[in-house]
């Protein structure tokens, strides 16, 4: 049976409640006029001596209160760091530097810069500069017409 809200909710004494519940496609059902039940339970703080009975009783008091210091995922983490640091610190004590690495680690790094994409359009832009300078230049982009 649908109730009318605005008659019920006037008309609804004390414990009474409107209660509509989803069936199982998520649509809501009709309002039902429901009579609650007051809690059965205390409404007032407990005492240490009910805590700790409560507490005794319970089946999972015991995996609960058990202490466990485990390690943490950031004290792995900066474990796992702090060791790969020792081992580049050990490598950059033990290798020699010398020139050599210096020079083709510089010519490694313009070779990159050289051979990307945005390298190559510069490269391209000061060599037709250049060229256009000395006269050298191929086509350029205004075509000479001939009067005749």
């Amino acid at each position: 049976e649908v109730y009318d809200t605005e008659k019920t909710l006037t008309s609804m004494g004390i414990g009474e409640a409107l209660v509509t519940v989803l069936n199982e496609k998520g649509i809501p059902s009709p309002l039902v006029l429901t009579m609650m039940c007051a809690p059965m339970s205390r409404m007032d703080v407990i005492s240490d001596s009910e805590l700790n009975e409560m507490v005794g009783n319970s089946k999972i008091a015991k995996k609960y209160n058990e202490v466990i210091n485990r390690e943490s995922a950031f004290e792995i983490l900066k474990n796992k760091i702090a060791a790969v640091q020792e081992i580049t610190q050990e490598e950059k004590s033990t290798s020699p530097t010398t020139k050599n690495k210096e020079e083709s680690s510089m010519a490694d790094s313009v070779g990159n810069v050289i051979n990307s994409p945005i390298g190559k359009v510069v490269l391209r832009e000061v060599t037709r500069g250049l060229l256009g300078v000395l006269g050298l230049g191929g086509r350029s982009s205004t075509k000479k017409r001939s009067l005749w």
